[in-house]
């Protein structure tokens, strides 16, 4: 967190991510949903309100930064929109 908070004017987005056995040499083709980190009253929430997923392409884990890009599959898709809807 310390890092985000140094770095945040730098990021574009905050993907959670899950390393295969918490490992990072299995973060390539990981996938990761958008997270919002939220601080209030000296505590910090991380809440997703999306289901956008992404998919990291690279990452460093000196810096924890990587570079993802969106990822679509079942679980990214609303169950219930209609096809006929436009936003």
């Amino acid at each position: 967190m310390r890092s985000y908070e140094e770095d945040k004017d730098r990021i574009d987005r905050v993907i959670g991510v899950h390393f295969e056995k918490n490992s990072n040499s299995n973060a390539a083709d990981a996938v990761g949903i958008e997270i919002e980190i939220i601080k209030k009253n000296n505590i910090t929430i991380i809440e997703s309100n999306t289901n956008r997923r992404f998919r990291v392409q690279n990452y460093n884990s000196t810096t924890n930064f990587c570079t993802a890009v969106p990822f679509d599959d079942e679980d990214s898709i609303p169950l219930l929109k209609d096809p006929q809807e436009s936003d």
